[in-house]
């Protein structure tokens, strides 16, 4: 296969397009419409030649893989168009072409199409599909509350380009534990439609199935059911409602972890409830969150501040943390309509390390970098009434020195010890 590269490939798709748009001539079909037995079936093509004073179309048919007939087309005004007889239109495939001479004399045809032809029965069964297919869920509860009153919403999309129709009535037929209710839809909007289900809600789930009917111009009456199986929607009693927000609650803290500090620089425990629809519409705005610490067998529970709608937080204790190495978990409660009350902890049954840095460990740190910075070299001889010199280099500029003294045995001076003096960055 010949290569190109992508400038010549750009180049000859340039060309390709530059030669359509100065054709002289076309033909191309237009009737893609399915056929119905005993109807005439009316072909269409798009045809014309810039050059020729005039143009004949012929259409080429044929009737499941028959003969091949030919019937001339007349213009319109804007397409050519022949019928193909009632009669000869039978249930299964009818097939067509046109084609014309053009103005340099050259027969040309427009692409082969398949056209299916239907029964009665057969289009209708297919305009029912394609009715139903426009039915769809409009946001109805994935769920119902026993004593909250909800409502079922159904949307239906457009009608396609080739269906002719009227909406003649939409209901619902709801089923629940205590009886079957048949409602007739509210239209709230050109595609959605609602019932209400009112409370209260008995049992454990109830079904419902809409019912669309449509007055259609070609087959009258068209029923659609949506869902094809009535669909059950679970129903929460109060003790299911009661668990439901116990189980969201525990999981509604969120954590921010890697807690870590010093003594300079103490550790913050940081959390934020995060409540779902379900808890913010039942929550009594009453919520408290605690840090707790441990170690070993002692325990203390320190309030977090809400700092934020819904944002906790509040640093550890120096003084515990001095104390020795300690763990936190996290408690926190809310009340809530219906089942009052609730708790939880994080994380449950678990408890979380704290790294921490003690004043202790900061000044041994502390003391060795300072060391490891000075730099000292021993005098080699000392001679009897002579001054021996000493010198400390300090290498680190971010280490700040006030004073140095030398200490150490058969000093002949007051105190016992040296005071030593500044020169540059060195020690004298």
């Amino acid at each position: 296969m010949k290569q190109y590269s992508f400038k010549t490939l750009a180049f000859l798709l340039a060309f390709a397009g530059l030669l359509s748009s100065c054709a002289t001539f076309s033909i191309k079909n237009t009737s893609v419409q399915d056929g119905r037995e005993n109807r005439e079936y009316r072909l269409l093509v798009d045809a014309w030649d810039k050059k020729a004073e005039t143009v004949s179309v012929v259409f080429v048919y044929r009737i499941n893989s028959g003969e091949w007939k030919e019937i001339p087309g007349l213009f319109n005004g804007t397409n050519f168009e022949a019928l193909v007889p009632a009669a000869e239109v039978w249930p299964g495939t009818l097939e067509y072409y046109a084609w014309m001479i053009n103005a340099k004399g050259k027969k040309v045809s427009s692409k082969p199409v398949r056209i299916p032809v239907y029964t009665y029965e057969q289009a209708k069964s297919k305009a029912q599909k394609s009715y139903a297919a426009r039915l769809f869920d409009g946001g109805s509860p994935a769920e119902f509350i026993w004593n909250e009153s909800a409502f079922l919403k159904l949307r239906i999309a457009p009608a396609g380009s080739s269906e002719t129709q009227a909406l003649s009535s939409v209901e619902c037929t709801v089923v629940k534990a205590d009886g079957t209710l048949v409602l007739q839809a509210k239209r709230e909007s050109d595609s959605l439609f609602t019932v209400p289900v009112n409370a209260p809600h008995s049992g454990s789930s109830l079904s419902h199935q809409w019912r669309v009917r449509w007055v259609d111009s070609e087959f009258g009456d068209i029923t659609a059911l949506w869902p094809q199986v009535p669909a059950s929607v679970p129903v929460l009693d109060q003790l299911a409602l009661n668990q439901r927000i116990s189980t969201l609650f525990a999981k509604s803290l969120v954590h921010y972890k890697n807690v870590a500090g010093s003594y300079f620089d103490p550790p913050v425990v940081e959390a934020s409830l995060l409540y779902d629809p379900l808890l913010a519409k039942y929550s009594a705005g009453n919520s408290s969150v605690f840090l707790v610490i441990h170690r070993g067998a002692w325990s203390a529970r320190i309030r977090m501040n809400e700092t934020a709608d819904g944002y906790y937080r509040v640093g550890i204790p120096v003084r515990e943390l001095e104390a020795g190495p300690v763990t936190y978990s996290i408690e926190f409660s809310d009340v809530f309509t219906g089942p009052g009350l609730v708790s939880a902890e994080y994380p449950k049954g678990k408890k979380l390390p704290v790294s921490y840095r003690t004043y202790g460990e900061i000044l041994k740190e502390t003391v060795a970098n300072i060391r490891s910075s000075l730099s000292h070299t021993p005098p080699a001889d000392a001679f009897e009434q002579k001054p021996l010199q000493f010198v400390l280099n300090a290498n680190d500029p971010a280490v700040s020195i006030e004073s140095v003294r030398l200490e150490g045995n058969g000093f002949q001076v007051p105190g016992g010890s040296l005071v030593f003096a500044k020169n540059g960055s060195a020690w004298v």
